[in-house]
Formats: structure tokens, C-alpha cells, sequence
């Protein structure tokens, strides 16, 4: 459990309306807050200051979000992380997971979503072994219930990290912002499951090079007896991953 009195956040975006909203539900919460109003300004606070993790907008005068997210990257590839709350389109989902972003929130968006991301991702990140953006290859079961679906549907999980998964393939038309329920089924630590919520941030409906048609989801929510399963899964993922690499 992280102690937010420990955690310092900044938070990136040109509207001062939404961004002094943001810092006043965070300070209240516990966290220590910082504002800029670009990713100029931003990265001049990060040379100068600790930060643990920004929320940033992308579209801005001044230094764009993905610029900050490459600035910061050329210093730390781990930290600080980044999580993207924009209103704007033009940065494809899969594009901003690729670049490092931890998570992406489109505008509007629930503060109670975006607290439990930041959250979740800042617990990950003091666990030992973690890895910028880490997504580790696996080959897991998983029913996934889409809410315009009756039944479950079983299919596999491609990769999997502490912030989410790709599953391939899906049976049936699947879009962003879906909300979704799965079932994570393993028996590399005895016969467990992992049930949680998540939500479908990319598709790719069309096979690239070597990278296969799926969906990309953000683990939102894990039920609260399968936390600590899932810690020990990826633990042992890891440790089978860095295993086979030796």
C-alpha cells in the first residue's frame, strides 16, 4: 500500500479549470501536487524536483504530452511514469502504450477511475524486477464477458503486465472504451484464477509483421482475493522470463 504523503504528482495541461480540479482532489487525497501548463514547463520541473508520476494532457501550446513523455524517457526510462488524460484523438491508444505511457483517460473522465490508476500503477512500480511498460509473453486462458455478450467468451492471453494484458483473438467486434469482465485461469501456481475488470484500450483488427490481431485491455480492478494470486503470477512469470534469457 503506497502512502501518498510520500508521492508526488504533476500534473500537465493548458486548461487551469481542470487542472487546479485535478491537483485539489489529489492534494485531497493526501498526495503532494505540482502544475504546469506544458511539457516544457513540465520537464523543467522533473530536471529540477522528484516526481513519482504526471498526468498530462497531450494537445499544448508550449510542449506537447508525447514530447514530454520522449523527454522523459531520455532521462529514466522508468520513472517518472506518465499517464495520458486527454480529450483528442489524434494519439492512437496502442502508439501511446508503445511510447511508455502508463495509462491513457480520455476527457471526460471519473476521478475515482483515474485515483485507482494512478494507484495501482504506483504500487506496481515498487515492486522488485518491475520494467518500463513491462509486458511479459504468456500463453493463459481467459473468459472475457463483453456486456453486449450473454456468455463468456474463452480465448488467450498474449502478454501480460501489472497494468494489463492482449488477448488474441477475440470472437467477436470489440471497441475502445469497452468495458470488460475476466477470468484469468492458471495453474503455474496451483490451480488459481484471477478475476478482475478491465477496459479495452486498443484493437488491432489486422495483422502487422509478426504481431496478431487483438485487443489490448487496462486492468482496472482485481478482485480483492485475487490481488495478491496475481502478484505471485507475474512474479513467476518474471522469473521464468529472466530464466530463459540467461
Amino acid at each position: 500500500m503506497i502512502d501518498p504523503k510520500s508521492v508526488t504528482l504533476l500534473i500537465v495541461d493548458d486548461e487551469p479549470e481542470l487542472r487546479d480540479a485535478m491537483a485539489h482532489s489529489f492534494k485531497k487525497k493526501g498526495f503532494n501536487v505540482l502544475q504546469a501548463s506544458n511539457g516544457n514547463e513540465a520537464f523543467a520541473i522533473i530536471q529540477k524536483k522528484k516526481i513519482d508520476l504526471v498526468l498530462s494532457d497531450v494537445r499544448m501550446p508550449g510542449g506537447s504530452g508525447q514530447d514530454l513523455l520522449r523527454q522523459i524517457k531520455s532521462i529514466n526510462p522508468k520513472t517518472p511514469v506518465l499517464i495520458f488524460v486527454t480529450g483528442y484523438a489524434e494519439l492512437g491508444l496502442e502508439e501511446a502504450y508503445g511510447m511508455g505511457a502508463e495509462a491513457v483517460f480520455s476527457k471526460p473522465f471519473r476521478f475515482n477511475d483515474l485515483f485507482s490508476a494512478v494507484t495501482r500503477i504506483l504500487e506496481s512500480n515498487t515492486n522488485p524486477g518491475k520494467t518500463e511498460a513491462e509486458q511479459i509473453a504468456v500463453d493463459l486462458n481467459v473468459n472475457i464477458k463483453l456486456p453486449e455478450v450473454e456468455s463468456a467468451l474463452e480465448t488467450r492471453v498474449l502478454s501480460l503486465g501489472m497494468d494489463g494484458m492482449f488477448i488474441s483473438p477475440m470472437s467477436v467486434p470489440s471497441h475502445c472504451d469497452t468495458q470488460v469482465e475476466f477470468n484469468i485461469k492458471t495453474d503455474r501456481i496451483g490451480a488459481s484464477q484471477v478475476l478482475g475488470l478491465g477496459i479495452v484500450k486498443w484493437v488491432r483488427s489486422e495483422a502487422r509483421s509478426e504481431l496478431p490481431v487483438g485487443v489490448g485491455i487496462e486492468i482496472t480492478h482485481l478482485d480483492v482475493n485475487s490481488r495478491a494470486i496475481f502478484l505471485e503470477l507475474i512474479n513467476e512469470l518474471r522469473t521464468r522470463a529472466a530464466t530463459s534469457t540467461k
